[in-house]
């Protein structure tokens, strides 16, 4: 015998049936609406398994790089100690553009280093290479070999990295490096150095005292002295550094720039002025999101990009249906979703985020195409209609538009 229905079926059995029948023809905002209390009367723990099953699935992901990345550290602590068994090169293979392996040449012409300013003492730092200028009260100016650069810290609290980012800034180099014409220091032949423009800027806590050390100090030692200094501006371009060292295709050095500064607010004020210029998110900002949100935002946003790789883009200005994850991630922040809605992990977040996608999912293609085309003549244009065939092909639809944050 059937167990009797409650008042909670009955409600839910009705709403159901009731936008069935009429979303022919009742008005798409009443549409959202019942959808919304549907969608509501789910049980909320099934979102939140969907929600760990994306988290898990984005653990695995990171866990794997982070396990490819700690090779390649340790590979580079072994250059930096001995060299000279290793002929300066990392041992390690990155997958060029077209995904194939290619291990780094055998011996490499040497890169030829800059020209010491005569102002220069021509002093070797064990951590941060040949000391060019020093301008007190100011700044060092360094030119640093790349085993060297990639050891240092990295400040936390600036800009999150992305290692698909890095690749790309490695990878332009090499394609410049062999188009006749656009040789990397700008000569015509294919063949040239590769070269890198810009500075990477670092921190020094001058807060803490400087240990004493030389050519004999440890790799303790080296360690804690490292500790003192963070970069805090061009960690995409060490990223792409790490790449071409590794393959082979780049040992010569760069200019380091070291600002001695005496609190770690100093810190985030050099990062915000550095930073004037570029377009930082707001997430990023230094004092704006707690770093409890940050983190949040982090982890929600990568889970949701290795559940659907093919609807992010690295370009800011991407297209629809597709969104940047850095741009997905301020956005959630400007629109306060975890504040207004009393999120407080990231289940809870990613869960509210797959079912409001649930609900652009349901809309039918007239109703989307209703809002596309609003106050447009023609309506709808081409554009839209294949951004949103791709959406339901992948079943992503948050790219398409942004009214759901304000839900």
């Amino acid at each position: 015998m059937a167990a009797p229905m409650n008042g909670v079926m009955i409600r839910s059995i009705f709403l159901f049936a009731l936008s069935a029948s009429t979303e022919s023809f009742v008005p798409s905002f009443q549409l959202k609406s019942a959808r919304r209390q549907r969608v509501g009367l789910h049980s909320s723990s099934s979102d939140i398994e969907r929600a760990k099953a994306f988290l898990m699935g984005d653990q695995e992901t990171r866990l794997s790089e982070l396990f490819a990345a700690r090779s390649v550290e340790e590979k580079e602590q072994k250059l930096e100690k001995a060299p000279e068994k290793t002929g300066g090169k990392g041992g390690d293979v990155e997958a060029d553009s077209k995904g194939d392996a290619k291990p780094p040449p055998s011996s490499p012409p040497e890169t030829p280093l800059a020209a010491v300013p005569e102002t220069s003492s021509s002093l070797e730092d064990p951590i941060l290479g040949q000391l060019l200028v020093d301008l007190p009260g100011e700044k060092r100016v360094y030119l640093a070999d790349v085993p060297k650069l990639l050891l240092l810290p990295v400040w936390e609290r600036q800009r999150v990295y992305r290692k698909d980012r890095a690749k790309q800034i490695a990878m332009d180099k090499l394609r410049k490096k062999s188009t006749p014409g656009s040789g990397g220091d700008g000569e015509s032949s294919g063949s040239a150095q590769l070269t890198f423009p810009g500075v990477i800027a670092a921190y020094e806590k001058a807060w803490e005292p400087a240990p004493e050390l030389d050519g004999q100090s440890d790799e303790e030692a080296l360690a804690k002295a490292r500790s003192r200094f963070g970069i805090v501006d061009g960690q995409h371009r060490v990223g792409a550094l790490r790449i071409l060292y590794g393959r082979g295709d780049f040992d010569g050095r760069v200019l380091l720039e070291v600002f001695p500064l005496g609190t770690e607010e100093a810190v985030s004020d050099l990062f915000a002025e550095i930073n004037k210029a570029e377009p930082v998110k707001d997430v990023d900002m230094p004092g704006q999101a707690s770093d409890f949100e940050r983190e949040t935002l982090l982890r929600v946003t990568g889970a949701l990009k290795t559940a659907f790789p093919d609807m992010f883009k690295d370009s800011t200005k991407c297209r629809k249906p597709h969104v940047n994850v850095d741009n997905l991630r301020d956005e959630l922040f400007a629109a306060k979703v975890m504040e207004r809605h009393g999120h407080i992990d990231d289940e809870s977040l990613l869960a509210w985020i797959l079912r409001e996608n649930d609900l652009l999912g349901e809309r039918g293609d007239d109703e989307w195409f209703e809002i596309a085309g609003a106050g447009k003549k023609g309506g709808a244009g081409v554009a839209f209609k294949k951004a949103l065939k791709k959406a339901r092909a992948f079943g992503f639809f948050l790219g398409l538009e942004n009214s759901w944050l304000e839900n």
